[in-house]
C-alpha cells in the first residue's frame, strides 16, 4: 500500500516548465482579478482581499523552482506544489462557495477548479486525495470563519442532486482523459527513447568504423612485418594510434551532444566558432567510417580555395550533420551501383536573403514530391530499414540554431521495365554570409 501511494504521488506530481508558468501567471493574476470583480463589479456576500493575495503569492513563489538547490527541488518542492494546487484551486473555491451560500457562480468555479486540478495532478489516486483534503480544509475554514456556520442547512436548501451529477461526471471524465493523455505521453516518451538509442547507435557507427579500420591495419602490419623491421613502420603505427584516439574523442563528443539534446541544454555562444568549409568537409570525408573503399571513392568534393567560405557553427554538431547526410546517401549504394555523391558550395537566395551553401548531391532514388514536406519531422522515415527518423530533424534543428537552415530538392526516379531509374537528391546547408571588417 505504501509503495502504491508513493508511486501515485510520484506520477501525479507533474512539475514541468509550462505547468509552472501557467500556475505563476494565470494563478497569480486570476486571483487578484477575481477579487476585484467579485468585490466591485459583481459584489458577493463574502470576498477576501487577504485570501486572494495569499493565493497569488502562493502561485508566484512556484517560479523560484528553477533557482532552488537540487535537494529542495527533489524532496520538498513537490510537497509545496501539491499544497499550492489544493489551496489555489478546489480548497479556496469550496470555502468561498460555502461562505456565499452556494452561489451559482461558485458552483461553476468549483467544477472548473476540480477539472484543472486533475490536469495538474494526472494520477487518479493523488488527485482524489488532494480533492478530499481540500474539501475537508474548506469545511474546517468555513466553520472557523463563518459567523453563523450552518452547513447542514445550506445543503438542505440546495438542490444538489443535478449538480452532483454534473460534478461527478466532470471529475470522472477528467480523470479518464488525464489517464489517456498520460498513457499517450508515456508511449511517446518510450518511442523517443527507443529512437534516441537507435540514433546514438547510428552516430557511433562512424567513429567505431574508423577504429575498426585502424585496428585491421594494425593487425595486417603485425602479421606481415618481421619484428626487426617494425621500426620502419613506426610512423604508420603512430598515425593509426592517433586515428584511434581521435575517433574515441569523436565518440565521446557524440555522447555529450546526445546528452545535451536529451536534457534540453543549449550550447553556449563560445561553442560557435568560425569554420572553413573546405577544411571541415575534407576532414569529415577523410575520417568518415566507410564500410569499404568503394564507398569513399564515390564521394567527390568540389570545394577548393576559390569557392570555400567561412561560416559560424558548432564543430561537433556540424560534423554530425554532414556525416548524417553522407550516411543517408551511402545507404542506397547497394541498389544503385552507379551512385555518386558530390559535395560542393554555391550561393543561394532563400526567402529574400543571401546564403552561402554547402550542398550534398546524390543520384540515388530521389524523394517523392509529396514526402518532401515531411522529411525534417521527428520520427519520419521512408523506405529505410532500421531508420529512426531523427537524423534529418537533428540537422534541421541545429542548422536553425546556427542561424541558418537546411532545404531539400529532389526528383524521384521512375520505374522503367521493372527497374528503378536514378533520381537525384540535393540537401543544401544554408549559412548566413559572414563578412569580416578590415582593421
Amino acid at each position: 500500500m505504501i509503495n502504491f501511494v508513493k508511486k501515485a504521488f510520484a506520477e501525479g506530481t507533474s512539475i514541468e516548465r509550462y505547468n509552472i508558468l501557467a500556475a505563476v501567471f494565470l494563478g497569480s493574476l486570476a486571483h487578484m482579478s477575481l477579487w476585484f470583480l467579485y468585490s466591485f463589479v459583481f459584489p458577493m456576500k463574502f470576498e477576501s482581499f487577504y485570501l486572494r493575495l495569499f493565493l497569488s503569492i502562493l502561485c508566484s513563489v512556484a517560479y523560484s523552482y528553477k533557482y532552488l538547490p537540487q535537494k529542495i527541488r527533489t524532496h520538498y518542492f513537490p510537497i509545496y506544489w501539491h499544497f499550492m494546487v489544493m489551496m489555489a484551486l478546489p480548497c479556496h473555491c469550496t470555502f468561498l462557495l460555502l461562505m456565499n451560500d452556494f452561489h451559482p457562480s461558485y458552483l461553476y468555479w468549483e467544477i472548473f477548479c476540480v477539472v484543472t486540478m486533475i490536469i495538474y495532478i494526472p494520477h487518479w489516486f493523488a488527485a482524489l486525495t488532494n480533492l478530499f483534503v481540500s474539501l475537508v480544509l474548506a469545511v474546517v475554514a468555513y466553520y472557523i470563519m463563518s459567523p453563523e456556520p450552518y452547513l447542514i442547512g445550506l445543503i438542505h436548501g440546495f438542490d444538489y442532486a443535478p449538480y452532483l451529477l454534473v460534478f461527478s461526471f466532470a471529475t470522472f471524465s477528467s480523470m479518464i482523459f488525464s489517464h489517456a493523455n498520460r498513457t499517450t505521453w508515456l508511449e511517446k516518451q518510450q518511442k523517443q527513447l527507443t529512437a534516441l538509442a537507435g540514433s546514438v547507435a547510428h552516430e557511433l557507427r562512424n567513429p567505431l568504423g574508423v577504429i575498426n579500420s585502424a585496428q585491421t591495419q594494425i593487425n595486417l602490419v603485425s602479421r606481415t612485418v618481421k619484428s626487426e623491421n617494425l621500426d620502419k613502420f613506426k610512423d604508420k603505427i603512430q598515425n593509426l594510434a592517433h586515428i584511434i584516439a581521435e575517433s574515441v574523442v569523436q565518440a565521446n563528443d557524440i555522447i555529450n551532444l546526445t546528452l545535451s539534446d536529451v536534457t534540453g541544454k543549449k550550447f553556449s555562444s563560445d561553442q560557435i566558432i568560425n569554420i572553413d568549409a573546405k577544411t571541415v568537409i575534407n576532414e569529415i570525408v577523410e575520417k568518415f567510417g566507410y564500410e569499404n573503399s568503394e564507398q569513399k571513392n564515390i564521394i567527390k568534393i568540389k570545394i577548393d580555395s576559390s569557392n570555400s567560405f567561412n561560416f559560424k557553427a558548432n564543430h561537433e554538431r556540424f560534423s554530425c550533420i554532414a556525416s548524417n547526410l553522407i550516411q543517408n546517401s551511402l545507404y542506397y549504394l547497394k541498389d544503385f551501383a552507379n551512385l555518386n555523391i558530390t559535395i560542393g558550395t554555391e550561393q543561394k537566395d532563400f526567402l529574400g536573403q543571401k546564403y552561402n551553401v554547402i550542398y550534398f548531391l546524390d543520384n540515388g532514388p530521389g524523394i517523392k514530391t509529396e514526402n518532401l514536406n515531411n522529411i525534417f519531422n521527428d520520427f519520419y522515415t521512408e523506405g529505410k530499414n532500421n531508420g529512426t527518423g531523427l537524423g534529418l530533424s537533428f540537422c534541421k534543428r541545429n542548422m536553425k540554431a546556427f542561424g541558418g537552415d537546411i532545404i531539400c530538392e529532389s526528383q524521384f526516379g521512375n520505374v522503367s521495365n521493372g527497374k528503378r531509374e536514378n533520381g537525384w537528391t540535393k540537401f543544401s546547408l544554408l549559412f548566413p554570409q559572414v563578412f569580416y571588417s578590415t582593421p
